[in-house]
């Protein structure tokens, strides 16, 4: 979902852009509006004996790293989490290797510990709960030890809740979405859980203005507001309309879920300079008409 905003942005800035990642080729047509003006490739990080020959071929400066196993039911608790960490190390220290310097690795929320409701990247404790969050720490600790040998600057950007076109079923944007606009009721939680969520099209700008300098370690890619869960599944109803459709409370909310996740944004703001083109309800508007215009695909 974010990365469909990233090779423009780069492009933007006179970046050659190569793409990796599973069936590209096979989603060209589709993609084929995001991917214009750069080149790509079908290849499975997990697989990382594929990767060696072809970055030394291409000799990037930069490295955006984004890939990780992200199906809805599993991201938290998926066993290919432990096989991320491993595949991402081989692909880093392989662009290391080829002479690259400037890596960006995205990292989440998820790493800190979520008994904190208000996150920041320098006070807070990174104490990750879920298969997830644990395996994102451990590869931000490793890397963190390795950069100054691999001789790269290297970036970790926490991402917070952010929703856009192209995002898996089973969220809560999407699937809101496609039950409102087939005129299906669907059930939701209370929705009084406090979120920071942000338009996808602006987290990738701001992983690319991150790229694109030289702020290392630790940062949030966030908001910094703080939206009611409902608030989000009002804005989508009254775009689309049939409020009447949304049952609150029929959904029982997870005991384990936290009340409120939002994070600082000083560092985002002050050190890098990154401020939000779109707010919440814009954000919101253009998906709905992307989901308008493109269904679910």
């Amino acid at each position: 979902m974010i990365g469909r905003w990233v090779p423009r942005l780069l492009l933007d800035r006179n970046f050659s852009v190569h793409l990796v990642g599973r069936d590209i080729t096979s989603r060209h047509r589709q993609l084929k509006p995001w991917l214009d003006g750069c080149s790509y490739q079908d290849a499975d990080l997990l697989q990382g004996e594929q990767f060696p020959g072809r970055i030394g071929e291409l000799r990037p400066s930069h490295l955006l790293h984004l890939a990780w196993q992200m199906e809805p039911a599993s991201v938290y608790t998926g066993a290919e989490n432990t096989a991320w960490v491993e595949a991402s190390l081989r692909l880093i220290r392989t662009f290391a290797g080829m002479g690259g310097k400037r890596v960006v690795v995205a990292g989440s929320c998820a790493e800190y510990d979520w008994s904190y409701e208000f996150l920041d990247e320098e006070s807070t404790p990174r104490k990750p709960s879920s298969p997830y969050g644990i395996a994102k720490a451990s590869l931000r600790e490793r890397l963190s030890e390795e950069a100054s040998d691999l001789d790269v600057t290297f970036a970790w950007p926490h991402i917070f809740s952010c929703f856009g076109p192209g995002e898996r079923a089973g969220r809560l944007v999407p699937d809101v979405i496609s039950a409102l606009l087939m005129g299906k009721s669907i059930d939701c939680t209370d929705g009084t859980q406090e979120r920071d969520y942000l338009y996808a099209a602006d987290v990738a700008r701001a992983l690319v203005e991150i790229l694109d300098g030289r702020t290392e370690g630790c940062l949030n890619v966030a908001s910094g507001q703080i939206y009611r869960v409902r608030d989000i599944v009002e804005l989508i109803s009254q775009s689309i309309g049939g409020a009447g459709l949304v049952r609150y409370g029929a959904r029982p909310r997870s005991p384990s879920e936290p009340a409120r996740i939002v994070g600082s944004t000083r560092r985002l703001t002050e050190v890098v300079g990154f401020k939000p083109r779109y707010s919440l309800k814009e954000g919101i508007d253009r998906t709905v008409e992307f989901y308008r215009q493109h269904g679910s695909r």
